[in-house]
């Protein structure tokens, strides 16, 4: 499930004048119903190096807990990690896109399970299968 309304903003920088880009994330269906928060992480040089920062979104739908960087041109990797108040820090669930910045183009990072994940319910912002 795409989350609409939930689209994410990074500026970046290119020279004086920053750039807005859209991007959003999408729960593998595994997810729906269990995943409870998220990390951003924005990764330079692709998916495969380590986190350049890290912020939290502490409830699905919620608010950053950040404001989101000012990202300089080149590859980044724009990472998605789930987590459920009863996993505490360890996934259940990530997915990276890399991306050529500058972009206008909008995308989307898909998050799938790692792992198997609990039966849940429907949770805030899920639609029933």
């Amino acid at each position: 499930m795409r989350r609409p309304g939930l689209a994410l903003l990074a500026v970046l920088a290119l020279g004086c004048e920053p750039r807005e880009l859209t991007w959003s994330y999408r729960l593998d269906p595994a997810l729906r119903g269990v995943a409870e928060s998220l990390e951003l992480g924005f990764v330079r040089d692709g998916c495969t190096g380590e986190r350049d920062l890290t912020i939290t979104v502490p409830t699905l739908g919620g608010a950053p807990s950040a404001e989101l960087p000012t990202l300089a041109p080149g590859v980044w990797g724009f990472e998605v990690t789930a987590h459920t108040r009863a996993s505490g820090r360890t996934p259940i669930g990530r997915g990276c896109e890399a991306v050529e910045l500058p972009t206008s183009e909008p995308f989307v990072v898909v998050v799938a399970p790692l792992g198997a994940t609990p039966d849940a319910g429907v949770g805030p912002g899920d639609a029933a299968p």
